[in-house]
């Protein structure tokens, strides 16, 4: 899932810019679906306006400012270990209050999209996020550049 950067009204640059990129995020995505895309789940692109931009760091800033944790051990993922496939396990946060996380940012499921557990990851995605949105919305001349999203898979 990418942000990227054009010129607005270019012909002649038709060049695109990457300007953030999210792996297997997909609380973002649906944010994005819902929000930016009408629900339409397509992989197209999709122009993003600065106050949606804004939005969704404001959603992302108030998860991160309610959000109740406590570190525990959770999976890490799949590590190969002597030759096997094996479940690690990691000291990581967990969302104690995930129904009030989810009624403001909520995970989705699909095949390429990742966990949907309320914890560490999820929390990661958020901060990543935040800091993404923040140097998107300080970089870019919204007068003579456009933000597109797209998601492929």
């Amino acid at each position: 899932m990418y942000l990227i950067k054009r010129r607005k009204n270019d012909e002649k640059d038709n060049s695109f810019n990457e300007v953030a990129y999210w792996r297997k995020a997909n609380q973002i995505h649906k944010w994005f679906v819902d929000h930016v895309q009408n629900g339409v789940d397509d992989c197209g692109y999709y122009k993003v306006s600065v106050e949606q931009l804004r939005d969704l760091l404001a959603t992302c800033r108030d998860v991160m400012n309610m959000v109740n944790t406590t570190q525990e051990e959770m999976d890490g993922g799949l590590e190969k270990i002597d030759g096997e496939w094996k479940l690690t396990k990691m000291m990581g946060r967990i969302i104690h209050n995930k129904d009030e996380i989810a009624a403001i940012l909520p995970t989705t499921e699909g095949f390429f999209f990742g966990g949907t557990e309320y914890n560490e990851w999820y929390l990661r995605d958020i901060e990543e996020t935040i800091k993404q949105l923040e140097e998107v919305l300080f970089s870019t001349d919204f007068t003579k550049d456009e933000i597109l999203y797209t998601s492929s898979w």
